[in-house]
């Protein structure tokens, strides 16, 4: 699963320089805002995600995000790759079966804040294959600034849409299944664009929509593991 782990790593660098992580016996897990305080990110990966984990009590961990994107960015995903944590720093041992590479990375002392998000009982659930949403995402992204997305009550159809300067785009898909309510929202799409990006380790990704709350997007990774990203509603006159 080092493929995904690499991916989630090379996704956040985009997001944020710093990661607080959680390991306790049950698994590997974090939450943090963005740089700009506009996306919540959370991470889920049980034991059962890692071929070997050994974790006998709860620790927390700062991870210099930048560093470790260079390092898993020039290394091959076939590696088998194991990391030991101590007080101070990060051992990461990558092994091809012919050469093995050690790195040491120092490890951040972060000031964490519990936050909480809360969920709505009305969420809208759209769920779209990843790589055509990650298209959908890059079109948009050249046209203007800004993805609208607009559900109509008891049917199964979306809308997305975009107004740039100099030209507007409307694309319609169908869900699996009708919204619950008419709801309109928009979005900034470089978080979404940089949202998509996990449609080389996921096939389908969920998202939920409701008015005046935040939009929550959700990937299903292998082993019960979970990727959940928030983002903040654009206000705009409809």
């Amino acid at each position: 699963n080092f493929e995904i782990f690499k991916k989630c790593i090379s996704v956040l660098n985009d997001l944020i320089t710093s990661l607080p992580i959680n390991l306790d016996q049950d698994g590997l897990n974090f939450s943090c805002m963005d740089s700009n305080h506009i996306a919540y990110i959370k991470g889920v990966f049980p034991d059962d995600f890692f071929e070997d984990y050994n974790v006998k009590q709860n620790k927390s961990y700062g991870l210099d995000i930048c560093i470790l994107n260079k390092i898993f960015s020039i290394t091959k995903t076939s590696n088998d790759m194991k990391i030991c944590f101590s007080d101070d720093k990060l051992d990461i041992t990558f092994d091809d079966g012919v050469n093995k590479k050690y790195y040491e990375v120092k490890l951040l002392d972060i000031d964490c804040e519990s936050l909480e998000i809360f969920d709505s009982d009305n969420y809208n659930s759209i769920s779209l294959n990843s790589k055509d949403f990650n298209l959908l995402c890059r079109e948009i992204n050249d046209l203007g600034s800004t993805m609208e997305i607009e559900l109509f009550e008891n049917s199964n159809l979306i809308k997305f849409s975009v107004e740039g300067d100099m030209a507007k785009m409307i694309s319609e898909k169908f869900n699996n299944h009708n919204s619950l309510t008419n709801c309109k929202i928009c979005a900034d799409i470089k978080y979404l664009l940089t949202f998509s990006k996990f449609s080389s380790i996921s096939d389908r990704i969920s998202i939920k929509v409701e008015e005046e709350f935040p939009l929550k997007i959700s990937y299903d990774l292998p082993r019960d593991s979970n990727l959940y990203f928030y983002l903040s509603p654009k206000i705009s006159d409809y």
